[in-house]
């Protein structure tokens, strides 16, 4: 009895051992993690970086979620040359994309209509390229629409994106990217 009692003990103690070292090894993990990424709050946008597949990268974005949690929209945008901007819309399942995507601020369109270049089950994405006056307009504006068309009716819809915090974040990613 006293063998099995022993080996019991020993049993534990290797486990417990065993699991402290795995867990150690896995919160070095997850603090080398937290320290490759920043994510940052302005008003209604995100700054959002990441550096753990190379160089810093970071976004100005922000969601917009259903009651059920589930994304209906989002916009990721970065500083480029000139004053001018990239990134990506990625609108809901369910649009005609033939329809293109068209975009106002505080209710003065800007741009031509845009093409989704990839829709699949996620959704549809849309790549933008933003120049410079349409920059300013976005940085001064209050309001971001999105025009697109419902496949099942036809029907148009519109996105609304607050504006509130957009200068500040994008300010911020391109003081973190220089």
């Amino acid at each position: 009895m006293k063998i099995k009692t022993r080996n019991v003990i020993r049993s534990i103690s290797i486990a417990a051992l065993l699991a402290a070292g795995a867990m150690s090894q896995s919160s070095s993990t997850i603090f080398a993690a937290l320290a490759q990424s920043l994510n940052e709050t302005f008003d209604n946008w995100q700054v959002v970086c990441s550096s753990q597949t190379g160089p810093r990268r970071c976004v100005a974005s922000q969601q917009q979620t259903a009651p059920n949690r589930q994304r209906l929209l989002a916009l990721e945008l970065i500083p480029a040359p000139g004053n001018t901007l990239t990134g990506t819309l990625a609108l809901p399942v369910g649009l005609i994309a033939d329809a293109g995507v068209t975009l106002q601020v505080d209710d003065r369109p800007i741009g031509r209509s845009l093409r989704p270049r990839n829709c699949g089950p996620a959704g549809c994405l849309v790549s933008l390229q933003l120049d410079s006056a349409t920059t300013d307009k976005l940085r001064m504006g209050t309001t971001l629409k999105i025009f697109v068309t419902r496949a099942e009716n036809g029907v148009p819809q519109v996105y609304s994106l607050s504006l509130e915090g957009l200068a500040a974040a994008i300010s911020r990613v391109g003081a973190l990217t220089r």
